[in-house]
């Protein structure tokens, strides 16, 4: 997603800020300015059942997809069963029935995130490895062997490009091009012969059933929309070391640790609404829904390899998580059909109402593409109501409150985000083994903690009973990542309390 500029005065300068939600020099900001749509006055171009159609559609296409890759799990007798486990490579000698509570540590998510399509919203680890060593060494060795191989393919078809137009490609070309999976050090297991066969057996005889046992799924209707194998720091420092926070493209997730934990170091997969970062060793698993908010946590050094198992049900079509990647597809395209997000918003929002991530979308899209930030605040605020622990549409909508002059009613919102425990505390902020490879945690508490002081500073005029904790929080900052706008912004704090 593109960031885009937002500039905010203080009384101290002006200094630079990242917000997602809209380029201010090309829209007006005040409180008067035209409201061009709301969700209310909007004739849309396609029907509610034209939405929930479309996106049964793709649900559709990803479980035949699945189905025809992986095959589909039987509903066997006793015998059957026991020929499956027996036939599984898993280092597991557990069959499908006699997984237990005894057997993972779970992980109660306070704050699941966007879906409530599950009734078990945890976070479920193996205590015991279910994939053997030798199993998770051949499948880094294959996806490995078919990284090298497609890097090199990808080089060879850039040169054809390049002799075919008569010299470089351009940096504009090369800005369009979207990274392959090589290039990000991950191989789709479809891709790899053994890798998929092993997927085939496993999958049926284990993994699936696992998940009928922890989250009351019927593993019969279970297939895999995608699964990978990804090399984190493959490239070395130049190539992908961690994830940043969001959501996964299906019900049910699995992480599966193929590495020695040994062999890198950091690494883990960071719950936003637990607030802390989860290891397993290798072999182990990891199971979550796949809305929770998670990343993956960076490493600092060597490689760190993992198989990600995105599972879907055929029964369970998840059209609010459909219609919203429609609608995602929609405002980004230059088509007659940008104009439809609208549509496919509303209609993900009549199935899940409360899903933050779609009323986020929806206020970027009334900020970006009709400059109505009257509607766009209203889903923001939307956003944070439901989902507390959402750093960037807080910081959004505080913008929105400081661009028209209420810098109390942004300050509120600001406190009451860096009030919860889930959100990075101080201590976080200024410990020095966060990798550098992942910072977006770090890097959204110094500015929710800057333009909270911000707003402190625009209030002093009236009241100076909030530059106390605005002190705090820019010392802390400043321990973060020493600046000279902070310095001017705390001694301007000092001034106004001595002043007093």
């Amino acid at each position: 997603m593109k960031a885009h500029v937002y500039f905010v005065k203080t009384v101290v300068g002006v200094w630079l800020l990242d917000l997602f939600v809209v380029d201010v020099h090309s829209l007006s900001s005040s409180s008067s300015a035209t409201v061009k749509a709301t969700p209310s006055s909007v004739v849309p171009t396609l029907s509610l059942q034209e939405c929930l159609q479309a996106g049964q559609q793709l649900h559709k296409e990803e479980c035949d997809f699945g189905f025809q890759t992986y095959g589909r799990t039987s509903s066997s007798s006793k015998e059957d069963e026991d020929e499956a486990t027996a036939a599984s490579s898993l280092g597991s000698e557990k069959k499908h029935s006699s997984f237990s509570d005894d057997d993972f540590v779970e992980h109660s998510i306070p704050y699941p995130g966007p879906d409530d399509t599950l009734k078990v919203q945890s976070v479920f680890q193996s205590k015991a490895p279910l994939v053997s060593e030798q199993d998770c060494a051949e499948l880094i060795q294959e996806a490995r062997d078919k990284i090298a191989a497609d890097l090199l393919n990808d080089q060879q078809l850039q040169q054809q490009q390049q002799q075919q137009q008569g010299g470089d490609i351009t940096q504009q070309q090369q800005q369009q091009q979207q990274p392959t999976n090589s290039q990000l050090g991950e191989a789709r297991v479809s891709t790899l012969p053994k890798g998929r066969d092993w997927l085939q057996k496993n999958a049926h005889s284990t993994l699936f059933p696992l998940l009928q046992d922890r989250f009351g799924v019927d593993a019969t209707h279970l297939t895999l929309h995608d699964a990978l194998i990804i090399g984190y720091g493959y490239f070395g420092d130049g190539g992908s070391r961690s994830q940043p926070i969001h959501r996964d493209s299906s019900l049910l997730s699995l992480n599966i640790a193929l590495s020695e934990e040994s062999s890198y170091s950091g690494g883990g997969t960071y719950f936003e609404g637990l607030g802390k970062t989860l290891h397993q060793a290798r072999g182990h698993i990891t199971c979550h829904p796949g809305g929770i908010m998670h990343a993956g946590h960076g490493i600092t050094k060597g490689e760190r390899w993992v198989m990600v198992l995105f599972v879907i049900d055929e029964t369970v079509p998840q059209l609010a998580r459909r219609c919203h990647q429609l609608g995602m597809m929609s405002s980004s395209s230059s088509s007659s059909s940008s104009s439809l997000w609208k549509e496919y918003f509303s209609a993900a929002l009549s199935v899940t109402p409360r899903n933050h991530l779609i009323h986020k979308d929806f206020g970027r899209c009334y900020a970006q593409e009709e400059g109505d930030m009257r509607s766009a605040r209203q889903f923001l605020s939307r956003t944070v109501q439901y989902y507390p622990l959402d750093v960037e549409a807080t910081i959004a909508l505080a913008r929105m409150f400081l661009d028209t002059r209420q810098p109390r009613a942004a300050l509120r919102r600001l406190d009451k985000l860096l009030s919860l425990k889930e959100v990075l505390p101080d201590e976080d902020m200024l410990r020095p083994d966060v990798p550098v490879a992942w910072q977006p945690r770090r890097a959204q508490g110094w500015e929710a903690r800057v333009m909270a002081a911000t707003c402190a500073l625009q209030c002093m005029n009236r009241s100076t009973k909030y530059l106390p904790k605005a002190m705090e929080r820019l010392e802390t900052c400043l321990q973060a990542a020493p600046s000279p706008q902070l310095e001017n912004m705390l001694a301007a704090a000092r001034h106004a309390l001595a002043s007093e």
